[in-house]
């Protein structure tokens, strides 16, 4: 049973930026997700998951991402196994998004225009430890 969309679609990008060479661990992941998120939405009118992205003060994270890929907070060294299949418009995000911004670190990727809006738009509640933006947030934002 899949319980974390984003950590799903988060193996599909960490085995392509493997393919490729690209340096990927945890902190990274999460935040291209974010910029995947941000593109599907703007380019197809759709989201890629319905995690909340929580704003730490290493910035824009998905604790269940977090939770799942714990042990690669230095480097994937090998790919993930995926349970599910990408729609052609998760495939062409992904894609963008790991050409446009895939050599950056996550601190240079924190500093990109979307994800600084991302955290402009964090809400805080009373259940939460962290602020943090839905989806519905980010559809008003970016659609």
């Amino acid at each position: 049973m899949i319980k974390c969309m984003a950590s799903e679609i988060g193996k599909h990008v960490v085995n392509k930026c493997l393919d490729k060479g690209i340096h990927i661990n945890t902190q990274k992941l999460q935040k291209l997700l974010c910029l995947i998120q941000v593109d599907c939405i703007r380019h197809k009118k759709k989201i890629v998951f319905k995690e909340p992205i929580h704003i730490w003060d290493c910035g824009v994270v998905i604790e269940e991402v977090d939770e799942d890929f714990r042990s690669n907070l230095v480097e994937f060294k090998e790919k993930e196994n995926p349970y599910i299949l990408l729609l052609e418009r998760e495939e062409e995000s992904i894609d963008r998004i790991i050409r446009m911004y895939g050599e950056l670190n996550s601190f240079e990727l924190n500093e990109l225009p979307d994800i600084q809006k991302i955290i402009r738009l964090a809400i805080r509640s009373a259940s939460s430890k962290y602020p943090y933006v839905t989806y519905p947030i980010l559809i008003g934002a970016f659609m």
